[in-house]
């Protein structure tokens, strides 16, 4: 019994500083990100107009092999114009 308890508390130790050395950072850079992006966002507030849209939008392709540049789709696209 005396062994499990030393290896839980090996473990223990183990995790311990995991989160010590690895946690702890990271949730300091996450926090300080966020706490930069909120001051962004006060400083540089931003721009709502009326009537224009910041949706994405694709261009209009006539079809997805457009999306694949390959020699004969290339001549095939210099053909048509």
């Amino acid at each position: 019994m005396v062994i499990y308890a030393t290896e839980f508390f090996l473990w223990c130790g183990v995790f311990a500083c995991g989160g010590y050395y690895n946690l702890v950072p990271w949730v300091r850079v996450k926090r300080s990100a966020r706490n930069q992006r909120k001051r962004n966002e006060r400083e540089h507030p931003p721009i709502d107009v009326e009537g224009v849209s910041n949706a994405v939008e694709l261009e209009r392709l006539p079809s997805s092999t457009s999306v694949f540049r390959t020699p004969s789709s290339i001549a095939h696209i210099d053909r048509d114009t």
